[in-house]
């Protein structure tokens, strides 16, 4: 008889790299499995050994119902099934138009996150994480929009590597704001510049037009 473990729902944003580990009471008995797997989200594959692993493809955004399937050597095989969410990426629009931008499609730590002409780039996409992480991650980076000096009103913002902190938790509010978990403070476009390059900051929370923002995609 082979048995697998239920690693239960994952719920993941496009462009998360990922390594989830499948496990079965048989291996723990140190009994060799082959593992095999039928709708993962585009991007992942799962090794003979049962790990799941690789980067979620931006175009994989829904509900997946996910069976993995390990066989013994005398050919008997076991099944777990469970539903992969995977959260949508796209642009973020705000005042005049324009776009949350990764300057110069930067990977690298302290890359700054600027507002500049939608384009629809890599540097411009993102996925809100679902709640309670709520990181804000470009895909292309796999890294997040972070308050890198756990500042005040008018620090700066950057790209950073995700790390789940409260300075990378953002809440979208209905009335289009992104407030940070860490401080309360909102992502904000700097004297309602319309002018490319401006560097995004965190600000009091106002309502006002220059912290309203799109969710991603919308």
């Amino acid at each position: 008889m082979v048995r697998l473990l239920d690693p239960g729902s994952r719920r993941n944003t496009a462009g998360t790299t990922v390594h989830v580990q499948v496990n079965s009471l048989n291996a723990a008995a140190r009994k060799p499995l082959a593992y095999t797997a039928s709708g993962l989200p585009s991007g992942l594959s799962i090794s003979s050994s049962g790990l799941i692993t690789g980067r979620i493809s931006v175009a994989a955004a829904g509900t997946h119902d996910v069976t993995v399937t390990a066989r013994n050597s005398s050919g008997v095989t076991g099944s777990v099934s469970f539903t992969w969410t995977v959260t949508a990426s796209g642009l973020i629009k705000g005042y005049g138009g324009k776009c949350v931008d990764d300057y110069g499609s930067g990977t690298a730590n302290g890359t700054k996150i600027d507002l500049y002409t939608c384009n629809g780039t890599a540097a411009q996409q993102w996925a809100l994480a679902p709640t309670p992480s709520g990181e804000l991650v470009n895909p292309h980076s796999g890294k997040c929009l972070d308050d890198t000096a756990s500042g005040g009103p008018g620090t700066k913002l950057e790209l950073y590597a995700c790390t789940g902190g409260a300075n990378q938790q953002w809440t979208h509010q209905a009335n289009g704001e992104y407030v940070l978990r860490s401080n309360r403070l909102c992502l904000n476009d700097p004297g309602y510049s319309t002018a490319n390059g401006t560097q995004l900051i965190i600000w009091a929370c106002a309502d006002t037009g220059n912290e309203h923002w799109s969710l991603p995609g919308r």
